[in-house]
């Protein structure tokens, strides 16, 4: 029997797998006592970083190696989430400086060319960091 990934069973404490991808994990934790006992450290792991909002690490709950996989995949997310903020208010001031612009005044919708383009770039450069 193949035990499922580390990365999987976070993906599915977290709830960002498909229904199917779901169900599979689901079936295979039921029979699977290894995996479930990975299961339930990385969920305790992870509604003790919920509660606490903090990295506090359970020697008892988590190996070394599960503790900087799990925290590097936190922090990983953490920053895409900020790029994507950011990408979307550049995007929010662009509209706003073209709608400016397409009033008569040309600068502003030049703006709105160029910071449109930098919140796209960002936002899609954050995304292909995120996986």
């Amino acid at each position: 029997m193949e035990h499922i990934k580390q990365d999987k069973l976070m993906q599915y404490i977290d709830k960002e797998l498909s229904d199917n991808e779901s169900r599979e994990v689901k079936d295979h934790l039921e029979e699977c006592e290894q995996c479930r006992d990975l299961h339930a450290r990385l969920a305790n792991f992870s509604e003790s970083v919920t509660q606490t909002g903090r990295f506090v690490f359970n020697r008892k709950a988590l190996t070394k190696e599960e503790e900087d996989k799990y925290s590097q995949t936190l922090s990983r997310k953490i920053a895409a989430d900020k790029g994507k903020t950011i990408a979307a208010i550049l995007l929010i001031i662009a509209l706003l400086l073209a709608i400016i612009g397409c009033c008569g005044y040309q600068i502003f919708y030049t703006f709105a060319i160029i910071i449109a383009f930098i919140g796209v770039i960002l936002y899609f450069w954050q995304n292909k960091k995120a996986k």
